[in-house]
């Protein structure tokens, strides 16, 4: 798994989660899919983490969001095939003005279909959100 190959990973990732697009965002994990933060660990299968997905899409609507980015900031291999990722996370309005950002990190594996996630640290994006006074889930 090289820098590069995770970099277009995720390149691919932002690029659905700004269209939306929830069927392309589906395709980069593997289920179950593991998600973290300060209130807990939770484990989705494929309709829960879909239903999760959605969510999140609204929430993103109504905040502006029209482009996501992220940019791979740290790499730690742990096996051939799996590494803990972090990256800097941005999104913005339909007018190029910054709404929130925050550091992610990531657990990928690389498969058959190539690199996908497993699990997710959400703790930064909703500390980030709480603190803009839109807390993820509201």
């Amino acid at each position: 798994m090289t820098s590069e190959a995770i970099q277009t990973f995720f390149d691919h990732y932002v690029d659905a989660f700004s269209r939306r697009d929830i069927d392309a965002v589906m395709s980069l994990w593997t289920f179950p899919a593991t998600i973290t933060t300060p209130a807990g660990s939770f484990v989705f299968d494929e309709p829960a983490f879909r239903t999760n997905t959605e969510a999140l899409c609204r929430f993103y609507d109504r905040q502006g969001t029209v482009e996501a980015r992220k940019r791979v900031s740290g790499i730690h291999e742990l096996s051939p095939a799996v590494a803990t990722v972090t990256t800097e996370d941005e999104l913005y309005d339909e007018e190029g003005s910054l709404i929130a950002a925050w550091r992610h990190g990531y657990v990928l594996r690389e498969t058959a279909q190539g690199i996908r996630a497993i699990v997710a640290v959400a703790d930064a994006e909703i500390e980030g959100w709480a603190a803009r006074g839109t807390p993820l889930g509201s």
